[in-house]
């Protein structure tokens, strides 16, 4: 495999790839960018392989591994200056390497073809949150995460908190509320609302069962007035000291109750 070399941080080449940090940008090129070999060779494990491959010289040691994991699938490989490399990486303390990944190729490896088990965020504008939540939903086997306004699933921070979970289960995004709720009516989907509303149940005794989606709000504000009236039924999680819990831990309570009575 030829890597090209590239020393100047005004390549166009290495213009396009710090271009990854903003979002209009990943949205018009549907493409996105991970950093790190653990990240990468996760990915070429689970099938999601880069279509081109940014390595520091001083990380170059790495090239024939890199080779071997991509096996015969084809990627723009290219070998940048330290200098050069700064301007394509968004981490401090970098491990050397950024993959470009296209968003069609992750629906391709992870399509969304159950709708048993979901989980929905509305309006959640941490990346780290919606990276969790993702991460966590495929770890308890979840067949889905649905994203209405939230914060990109492949923006940098998201991506790394995913820790290669976002190839690992199914992520649907939605312009609005409405229409992440009209999906999950066309599914025949029951919709679970996590809030502090006058008539919300305690988690424990509400129905989770299948087919079912919980929804998740955001940090702050919680669930929107129409998401909350456009569910099926209310819930909370009961607590003694506090009000509410960070959107990724009340994602997680939902997640793991939803896997426990499935498995009972």
């Amino acid at each position: 495999m030829e890597w090209k070399k590239i020393e100047s941080r005004s390549n166009p080449t290495v213009k396009f790839a710090a271009s990854l940090a903003d979002k209009k940008f990943r949205d018009r090129e549907g493409i996105f960018s991970a950093e790190g070999f653990t990240l990468f060779f996760d990915l070429s494990k689970m099938g999601l392989f880069p279509r081109k491959i940014f390595l520091s010289e001083k990380a170059a040691s790495v090239r024939l591994r890199i080779e071997e994991a991509l096996g015969k699938e084809n990627a723009e490989l290219y070998l940048l200056s330290e200098n050069a490399f700064e301007k394509v990486t968004t981490e401090k303390g970098s491990q050397g390497i950024v993959c470009v990944y296209a968003v069609s190729d992750v629906r391709r490896v992870a399509p969304l073809t159950c709708t048993d088990k979901l989980i929905a965020l509305e309006r959640v504008q941490d990346p780290g949150n919606v990276g969790t939540v993702i991460r966590t939903a495929s770890a308890f086997g979840f067949d889905g995460v649905l994203l209405a306004d939230c914060a990109d699933p492949f923006g940098p921070k998201a991506i790394r908190a995913t820790m290669g979970a976002i190839a690992g289960i199914p992520i649907q995004t939605f312009s609005d509320t409405s229409a992440l709720f009209s999906f999950l009516k066309e599914k025949g989907v029951r919709s679970v609302a996590a809030c502090l509303a006058p008539n919300s149940r305690p988690i424990g005794e509400t129905d989770l069962s299948a087919p079912v989606c919980v929804l998740i709000g955001n940090e702050g504000k919680g669930l929107s007035e129409e998401a909350v009236a456009s569910s099926d039924l209310t819930c909370v999680i009961p607590m003694k000291t506090m009000e509410s819990l960070n959107a990724a831990s009340a994602a997680t309570v939902f997640l793991w109750e939803i896997k426990r009575r499935s498995e009972e």
